[in-house]
């Protein structure tokens, strides 16, 4: 339980090993996190009716044109009302081909799934 939000979140010993002498606290509080300004994105990803994380067709966001960047991509989705983390190679060979928080402005590699964070 975390001694600062009384454990309105995920725990940070339960997420990683820590001493065993320092106090429980969960890395989404203000007070907590690594980063009070972050206290309201955190608070909305763990919130059970705030936003989640969708694999989407990247249709929805581009036209299949070769060289897009990824800052390409972040506008389109914000124009949704939605915020672009990452996309899936379409053809990713051996490897499973998600790719994370990428360069916003190197050009892509061929695309088909995009992942955002999206209300509904």
């Amino acid at each position: 339980m975390c001694s600062h939000c009384s454990g309105r979140h995920l725990s940070a010993r339960s997420a990683w090993p820590s001493r065993a002498r320092e106090p429980q606290r969960c890395w989404p509080c203000g007070s907590c996190s690594p980063s009070a300004a972050l206290e309201s994105v955190f608070t909305d990803l763990f919130d059970p009716d705030g936003a989640e994380i969708y694999v989407r067709p990247s249709s929805y966001y581009l036209r299949p044109t070769p060289g897009q960047t990824f800052a390409t991509v972040v506008e389109s989705a914000r124009r949704r009302g939605e915020v672009a983390i990452g996309y899936r190679i379409a053809d990713p060979g051996d490897g499973h081909g998600v790719v994370l928080n990428p360069d916003k402005e190197k050009p892509m590699p061929a695309i088909d799934r995009l992942i955002v964070l999206a209300n509904g």
